[in-house]
């Protein structure tokens, strides 16, 4: 690059295709250090999650390392000029425990000490090679990380290291300066062209592509799903072209095991307000779901709000509507 390249802010529904994206970009690149960080919802109630699994992948940190092992790794940040303090602050986000408790920096916030001591250690590689920073799925980081990301991002405004994020449409989170990448759901002529190309024939007639559209709503993955599941006889290739298709999907396992995953960090609140909106006509106004689950102390409307920001639920103009 020659100069100092901004920010990338990929934005798209759920399987939209920013993870694929991401990782055939990473494929294409050669010479190029990756430092990656993914927010996990499981983790959102704790300070720095995807800042910790930034330094994991910086490290080189595994799964099943012991304790031990990722203390030396997390050591070898010495060679990229961090101090000892710094070190143990960014080992402390990944929750290593020191033996003689840390020095509070009177006035300074410990996620400035985090902030800075990331940023030291990715300008630090960016001088060998260029340096690709990636943290995924912004819409499950934790409140500390996103009150800080923007400094991140500002700090790491450099010739030679490029910062790409990733979120959910319509995720409530902030959205630091940069450039805006919107991936959106296929149209019904590139959804036949991907239904098509799932069951290895050349195209799709229109109307097996607005079936198609209409079961996915355009989005990639659901349409990879749907091609998965086809019984052998429901789908109809004459010349390379697929003339019918038409059936109820039915959830193998590992798409049952997905969803289930989905489904289990959500609370007893938001099961009640998805399921409503699901089973309802769309659109339902949100007041009518709130109306039926509310109860006192309840927090519908706190929940109808998180399933927004997570893309579960899809709210325009103020008619909620099923966007799972």
């Amino acid at each position: 690059a020659h100069g100092p390249q901004p920010a990338i802010h990929v934005v798209g529904v759920p399987g939209a295709g920013k993870t694929r994206l991401l990782a055939e970009l990473r494929a294409a690149l050669d010479g190029v250090t990756w430092a990656v960080g993914r927010a996990d919802e499981a983790d959102s109630v704790h300070d720095h999650g995807i800042l910790g699994d930034l330094v994991r992948d910086l490290c080189g940190i595994e799964h099943d390392d012991t304790p031990e092992q990722r203390h030396a790794r997390v050591d070898r940040l010495k060679v990229l000029g961090l101090a000892a303090h710094e070190v143990r602050t960014l080992g402390e986000t990944i929750g290593l425990a020191y033996p003689i408790a840390p020095v509070e920096r009177e006035g300074r916030a410990r996620s400035i000490d985090v902030m800075v001591a990331i940023r030291k250690a990715v300008l630090a590689l960016a001088h060998d090679r260029p340096v690709v920073v990636v943290l995924e799925d912004l819409h499950f980081a934790d409140d500390a990380s996103l009150q800080i990301l923007p400094l991140l991002l500002r700090g790491l405004h450099h010739r030679r290291v490029l910062c790409i994020t990733s979120r959910r449409a319509g995720a409530m989170v902030p959205m630091p300066p940069g450039r805006l990448m919107v991936l959106p759901p296929l149209d019904v002529e590139a959804t036949g062209k991907a239904l098509a190309s799932g069951v290895r024939a050349r195209a799709a007639v229109a109307s097996v592509a607005r079936w198609a559209h209409e079961e996915t709503g355009g989005v990639p993955e659901w349409i990879e799903l749907l091609t998965r599941l086809a019984p052998p006889a429901a789908i109809e290739i004459t010349d390379g072209e697929v003339t019918s298709a038409r059936f109820e999907p039915e959830l193998d396992r590992a798409a049952r095991q997905r969803v289930a995953a989905w489904l289990d960090p959500l609370r007893r609140i938001e099961r009640q307000v998805l399921l409503l909106v699901a089973i309802c006509p769309l659109p339902v106004p949100s007041t009518v779901v709130l109306g039926a689950v509310e109860e006192e102390g309840s927090g519908a409307e706190r929940a109808l709000h998180r399933l927004i920001a997570r893309g579960w639920v899809a709210d325009p103009h103020g008619a909620a509507t099923s966007g799972v």
